[in-house]
């Protein structure tokens, strides 16, 4: 195992991951920071207290949390899941903002868009905290990567919807991220959320 050393951009305090994260945070001054090769910038997040008590392993899991703006130009489909969700967050008209939750950790495919649709159609309530009590997972997809991936998704939610789609032609354009710290708890190999 390598233990990999970077300062915090903030307070200057040396931070030690011990898992490969493209995140670090500083126990100290409580930053967050991601690592490039230009060196260490500071990200928005937020860490989700647990909710109910499970007496199972706890854990944080990433999510990037992407306010966007999405704007049907036009579709053909019927029982179309972008459009009802559009017409659900603008009273009607054919684009609105919305969040789109993206894991940022890997994940099999079908649990990992599962997730994000989930989470998406249903953004999670939380009362927030300060600090990690309990392991978070590592980061593995960036915020760029993650971008891309919720114009995927939208696409992707869209088609595999019931109903024959025909042509949709849309945009999603992010106009805020943030990396969000959701509470899960581990029952063998399979996971339930703490909210």
């Amino acid at each position: 195992m390598k233990v990999a050393q970077v300062h915090c951009p903030r307070c200057g305090k040396p931070n030690y991951t011990k898992f490969k994260d493209t995140v670090v945070y500083c126990e100290e001054c409580k930053t967050m920071h991601l690592v490039t090769e230009g060196g260490p910038v500071i990200i928005e997040y937020e860490i989700a207290e647990f909710q109910k008590e499970v007496p199972l392993r706890k854990f944080h899991m990433p999510f990037w949390r992407l306010f966007s703006n999405v704007t049907i130009f036009s579709e053909q489909v019927s029982g179309g899941w972008a459009s009802r969700l559009m017409n659900a967050a603008s009273g009607g008209g054919r684009g609105g903002s919305m969040f789109i939750f993206i894991p940022a950790v890997e994940l099999p495919p079908d649990i990992f868009k599962r997730m994000a649709q989930d989470l998406t159609t249903n953004p999670p309530q939380y009362r927030g905290t300060d600090r990690f009590s309990f392991d978070r997972l590592p980061v593995a997809i960036n915020e760029e990567a993650a971008r891309k991936l919720a114009d995927f998704m939208v696409l992707s939610f869209e088609a595999e919807k019931p109903g024959v789609m025909q042509n949709i032609r849309y945009e999603v354009a992010v106009q805020h991220s943030k990396l969000i710290y959701l509470p899960f708890y581990q029952d063998g190999a399979n996971w339930q959320p703490g909210l």
